[in-house]
C-alpha cells in the first residue's frame, strides 16, 4: 500500500519536474529568440548603416571630381545629375535635375568630362526648362547640327546626329581635298552664340565620298559620351567672348601635332 503510493507521488513529482524543465526550456527558447531576433535587427542596422556610409562616400568622391572640374570651367556653369535615360536608346533626350530655380534657360550647351580625363565632351543643349528639370537633346539626335574643325583647323564642317538608336554622328561638307585620319579627334569651332570652341565631340570612325556633293567628304563619328553610362553633368553659361577653360591641353596637343 505505502509503496503503491509512494509510486504515485513519485510519479507526481517526475512530471511536475518535468513540466518545470518543458516551462524552463520554452522560456529559454523564447529568450534566445528574442535574442536572435534583435541580433538580426542589429545586422540589418549596421548593413544599411555600411550602405549609406558606401554611398555618401559615392556622392563625396562625385562632388569633389566635379568641384575640380568646374574650378577649371571660366564659364558660370551648374553642375546637375541626370534623373531620366532611354535604357532603349530610342530617345534623344535626357532630362537633368535642374531648371529656371536654379538658373537655367533655353539652349545651353551640356558638357561631361570624365570619360576624357576632365575634357570637356558636348552632350547637348537644353531645349525645353521646368522649375526643376531641364530636357537636354543629345548631339546624335536625328537632325542636330553644329559647327566642327579638325584639332588643328585644316578643315571643318557640319556635325550633324543620325539618331540616337545608333549613337553616330556624320560631318558635311569636308572639302576633298582635305585629309581626315582615322582616329583623328573634332571639336566645336565656337562660331556660334550657343556652343564654345573646343568643346570635344568624337573621333573619326569612318570616310566617305559625298555621292551627291562630289567636292565634299563624309566624316563618320563615334560621340565622346556614351548615352548608357552619363550620370552627372555641366550646363553652361555660355559668354561667347569668354574663353573656354584654364587648361593649356589643346595648346600643347597642337604644338605636339
Amino acid at each position: 500500500m505505502f509503496g503503491a503510493l509512494f509510486s504515485i507521488e513519485k510519479f507526481v513529482l517526475n512530471s511536475k519536474q518535468s513540466l518545470d524543465n518543458v516551462f524552463t526550456d520554452t522560456q529559454t527558447i523564447d529568450g534566445l529568440e528574442i535574442a536572435l531576433d534583435r541580433s538580426e535587427s542589429q545586422v540589418k542596422y549596421y548593413r544599411e548603416l555600411s550602405q549609406l556610409y558606401n554611398h555618401l562616400k559615392l556622392e563625396n568622391n562625385l562632388l569633389r571630381e566635379s568641384l575640380a572640374i568646374k574650378s577649371k570651367i571660366n564659364h558660370k556653369s551648374y553642375y546637375a545629375q541626370v534623373i531620366f535615360k532611354d535604357p532603349a536608346l530610342s530617345s534623344d533626350y535626357l532630362i537633368i535635375d535642374k531648371g529656371y530655380e536654379q538658373g537655367l534657360k533655353v539652349n545651353m550647351p551640356v558638357v561631361c568630362s570624365r570619360e576624357l580625363n576632365n575634357r570637356l565632351v558636348l552632350i547637348g543643349k537644353t531645349v525645353e526648362v521646368g522649375d526643376n528639370f531641364s530636357r537636354v537633346r543629345v548631339i546624335t539626335a536625328k537632325n542636330f547640327f553644329i559647327s566642327v574643325k579638325s584639332l588643328n583647323n585644316e578643315y571643318s564642317g557640319i556635325l550633324r546626329g543620325q539618331g540616337a538608336w545608333n549613337q553616330n554622328l556624320a560631318i558635311d561638307y569636308i572639302p576633298v581635298e582635305a585629309n581626315p585620319q582615322i582616329g583623328e579627334t573634332i571639336f566645336s569651332t565656337g562660331g556660334s552664340d550657343i556652343y564654345p570652341e573646343g568643346l570635344y565631340i568624337g573621333e573619326i570612325r569612318g570616310i566617305g565620298q559625298n555621292v551627291i556633293e562630289e567636292f565634299f567628304q563624309i566624316l563618320y563619328l563615334k560621340a565622346g559620351f556614351d548615352y548608357n553610362t552619363i550620370s552627372d553633368v555641366f550646363v553652361l553659361d555660355y559668354i561667347n567672348e569668354v574663353p573656354l577653360i584654364n587648361d593649356t591641353e589643346l595648346t600643347n596637343e597642337r604644338s605636339q601635332s
